[in-house]
């Protein structure tokens, strides 16, 4: 019996006569015009993240030393950068503007550093023995950010780092670590402290390890924790602070 060759066997040798389906223009290579426009899309999105970055570093400049100089004003921002005020104008609509946005990204970025730290230290008394200690040495390191920080107000809204400094605390006292009444006093408290300490070594060069030390202990103890136990948790938090602060924190500098 003859074996019945299929359609497809026997055409198998032959060109196909079949056309080829169009390629979805979604899949087309994109066309040297639209290479060159993404080409500028991009330069220039980068330019004004750049000159934006610049204005921001400018107006922590001028308002780290506005205190003594009176209030800072577009005029000293736009000196600082180099720039003209229309510049300014393109990016923000005032200074209170820049203020709000620099002051959410140091925000972000002090949290950003906590969170690399105690990312693997599920203990809220450690972390609130460490988070001023970490804030007066960035000051050490940094006069200019410790000056804006000490000098405005810019820090203290509803910000990541104050959701960070609440979070910690009412984990505290749910594991019978802090003992306190109104979580706002205890957030002020901490806070409060902190941008004192940090004011304080903007200026001081003696004993400021002591200094550092003394004021977390004092931190706890408010927060319910005894002196032993508030002091032994400082000085091991100032050893782990020494010890990863160096690889874990992009700011870090030798103080």
């Amino acid at each position: 019996m003859k074996k019945k060759v299929s359609s497809d066997a026997s055409s198998a040798g032959r060109p196909s006569t079949r056309k080829s389906q169009p390629r979805s223009s979604s899949a087309a290579a994109p066309s040297p015009a639209d290479k060159a426009i993404n080409f500028r899309v991009r330069v220039a999105r980068e330019r004004r993240a750049r000159m934006r970055a610049r204005l921001l570093s400018a107006t922590m400049d001028v308002c780290a030393v506005a205190t003594s100089q009176g209030p800072a004003v577009i005029d000293d921002v736009i000196r600082a950068a180099k720039v003209s005020r229309g510049t300014f104008y393109k990016h923000f609509d005032s200074l209170e503007q820049a203020l709000v946005e620099l002051g959410a990204k140091l925000a972000d970025e002090t949290v950003d550093g906590l969170r690399t730290m105690f990312e693997k230290v599920d203990d809220p008394l450690h972390r609130t023995a460490s988070g001023p200690q970490l804030m007066m040495i960035h000051a050490i390191v940094d006069p200019i950010w410790g000056r804006f920080v000490a000098h405005t107000d810019h820090l203290t809204s509803e910000s990541a780092f104050i959701s960070a400094i609440r979070e910690n605390t009412i984990v505290g006292r749910e594991r019978g670590i802090f003992r306190y009444s109104s979580l706002e006093a205890a957030i002020d408290l901490q806070f409060g402290s902190t941008r004192e300490g940090v004011r304080h070594m903007i200026t001081a060069r003696a004993d400021r390890t002591g200094y550092m030390q003394d004021l977390c202990a004092m931190n706890l103890m408010a927060l319910g924790v005894t002196p032993k136990r508030a002091v032994a948790a400082v000085r091991s938090a100032s050893d782990d602070i020494m010890l990863r602060g160096p690889t874990s924190l992009t700011w870090w500098k030798p103080f």
